[in-house]
C-alpha cells in the first residue's frame, strides 16, 4: 500500500497560463483519485527551478534572476496543489536558487567573489548562509558581471564556462536545439 507519494517537478519560468491550467486539471483529478482510496496517501510536490546548465541547450537561456518573474508561475502551481489538500514545497529557497544558478553558469572570474565571501567566513557546501546570495549579487554588480550579457539570452558566439571540457556535442547543435524548444 501507498503511504507517501513524492512528485518532483522542474519549473522552466517559460510555463504559459495553458500549462498552469493542464497542471490545476491534473491536480483536480488526482484529488478525486486519492478520495476514492480506503487510505489516503500523502501527496507531497516538490518544485525546483530550472538551473540552466552548461553543455545543455538551455544554457543559451536568460537567467531569470528575478523573483517577480517566478512569482505568476509559482504562485498559482503551489496554489492548486495545497487547495486540494496536498503538500507543496520549492526544491530550494530563493537565495540558493539564485547562487547556483550564477555558480553553474558562471566563468572563472566567479573565483574572486567565492574567495572574497570565503574570508568573510562564508562557505557554501550543503547549505547557503544567510547573506551570501546578497553578497554575491553585490560583487557582480560592482565588478560589472550583472550585465545584459551574462544575464540575458545568449548567442551562439557567447563565450560559457568550462569549454576545456570535451564534448561530443557540438556547440551549434545545442544552440539549434535551444532555437527548436523556444
Amino acid at each position: 500500500r501507498i503511504r507517501r507519494l513524492k512528485l518532483f517537478y522542474v519549473l522552466t519560468g517559460h510555463e504559459t497560463e495553458d500549462d498552469i491550467a493542464e497542471f490545476r486539471t491534473f491536480t483536480r483529478w488526482l484529488k478525486r483519485a486519492r478520495q476514492a482510496q480506503p487510505k489516503k496517501p500523502r501527496i507531497i510536490f516538490s518544485a525546483g527551478l530550472l538551473i540552466r546548465m552548461p553543455h545543455t541547450p538551455l544554457r543559451h537561456d536568460r537567467l531569470m534572476l528575478d523573483q517577480a518573474e517566478w512569482k505568476p508561475i509559482v504562485g498559482p502551481v503551489k496554489s492548486a496543489c495545497e487547495t486540494n489538500g496536498f503538500e507543496f514545497r520549492m526544491a530550494f529557497d530563493w537565495p540558493a536558487y539564485c547562487t547556483n544558478q550564477v555558480l553553474a553558469l558562471g566563468g572563472h572570474w566567479l573565483i574572486e567573489s567565492i574567495v572574497a565571501l570565503a574570508q568573510k567566513g562564508y562557505c557554501f557546501d550543503t547549505a547557503l548562509p544567510e547573506g551570501y546570495w546578497d553578497e554575491l549579487q553585490a560583487w557582480m554588480k560592482k565588478a560589472g558581471r550583472w550585465n545584459d550579457e551574462f544575464l540575458g539570452e545568449k548567442g551562439p558566439d557567447y563565450s560559457f564556462p568550462l569549454t576545456f571540457v570535451k564534448s561530443n556535442v557540438p556547440d551549434d547543435f545545442l544552440y539549434r536545439q535551444y532555437q527548436e524548444a523556444k
